[in-house]
Parts: structure tokens; sequence; C-alpha cells
């Protein structure tokens, strides 16, 4: 679907005066966006699937201030879509090296694959969105499942210092896994409501996607 925040904020039966974007600039308010509907309200501001909240520029500097060195000509007629900034902030304040990340972030599970190649010559791959090992380097189709023995996370904190490089790869060429599970639904419902119903429902979730 295609909206903007202002539309969202409308759609969950709010107004823009009634929520932390009242003093937002309305261009960022009226920039268009292309997603599903996987909005809620966290307090004052909408969360997108339960991992990032929506703010325009200066609500994001506040959170994060060496946000406000960013530089471009549109950057407060636009919304940001942002997470976990108190700890971000807690690091720079300790001195740590940090890194701003996003894209794939969002993504749901079979769409991007991480293979990591350590010195030695092993390789192992996982999911991007989920940091989960495959348990082959085939079940990237999500025919087999993952490993619950070993993460993304930990296998670079035990082998950190032997890895070679990490390279990414976009994988999504239709459906995936899960977005087909979403698809049977749909399609599941009651006898006396399949034929009417299932197929719009099978189209506008298409459309979505």
């Amino acid at each position: 679907m295609e909206y903007t925040i202002r539309e969202m904020i409308a759609r969950k039966g709010r107004k823009p005066e009634e929520t932390d974007y009242a003093a937002s600039n309305p261009d960022a308010l009226d920039f268009r966006l292309i997603s599903g509907d996987f909005y809620e309200w966290n307090g004052g501001k909408l969360r997108f699937k339960e991992c990032a909240d929506v703010m325009d520029f200066k609500q994001t500097v506040k959170a994060f201030p060496p946000f406000e060195n960013v530089r471009y000509a549109s950057r407060e007629k636009m919304p940001y879509f942002t997470g976990n900034l108190d700890i971000l902030m807690a690091a720079r304040e300790r001195g740590e090296e940090i890194a701003v990340e996003g894209g794939p972030c969002l993504f749901g599970e079979h769409e991007v694959s991480v293979s990591v190649f350590l010195k030695n010559g092993e390789t192992r791959l996982f999911d991007y969105a989920s940091g989960k090992a495959y348990l082959h380097t085939k079940d990237i189709s999500g025919s087999a499942g993952f490993s619950e023995m070993e993460s993304l996370a930990d296998y670079l904190r035990i082998n950190g210092g032997q890895t070679e490089r990490i390279s990414f790869r976009q994988e999504k060429e239709g459906l995936t896994p899960q977005e087909y599970l979403n698809l049977r639904i749909r399609l599941r419902s009651p006898p006396p409501l399949a034929d009417r119903w299932s197929f719009p429902f099978l189209i506008c979730h298409i459309a979505n996607i």
C-alpha cells in the first residue's frame, strides 16, 4: 500500500495534533511511503513492525544529537524509522566506534542471506533478518529450516578473529515462505465465505507486498 504518515495517523484513529507529530514538518508527514500496514501506537508515536519508532528529524536529533551533523537538503522533509537510539548514544558516550544501519533490518526471513567465510576455508550461511543459521546452503528456500543451536551474533563472537570476509546476498525472487504463510491464512476461509472472499484477499495481499 502507498500512504503518508499523516494518512497512517488518521488510519489509526488520531489527528497529528493529538500525537508527538504535532510540531512535525508537514513535508515529513506527507512523505509518500510504500509498505504493508504494520503500525501500532507506541505512546504518541507510530511503531513499525514492533521494532522501529517513526520520528521526524528533530525528534531523531533529540534522541541522538550526533544526527544533527547529517547534511542533505531534504533531511527535515522525510520520516525516520529508528530503534535503540539510547543504546547507540550510550555506546558513543563510552567512546565506542558505532555505525548506523538501514535497509534490510526490516526485511522478513529468507530475503537476505549472510555468508561468513573463515580463514580456514569454512563457510556458514545465516539469515539476515533473524540471525539464524541455515542447516545447509540449499535451505535458503526455507524448505528445511534453521538451526536453533547457533546464531550469527554467537558465531561472529566466537570466530571474529578468524573471519576473512562477510558477504550479503538478496535472495528474494518471489514470495518468501513467510509471505506464503500469510497468503494461506487468507485462503483458509470458512466454506460459505471462501468463494466470495478468498480471491480478493489474495489480490490485495499480493498488491501490498
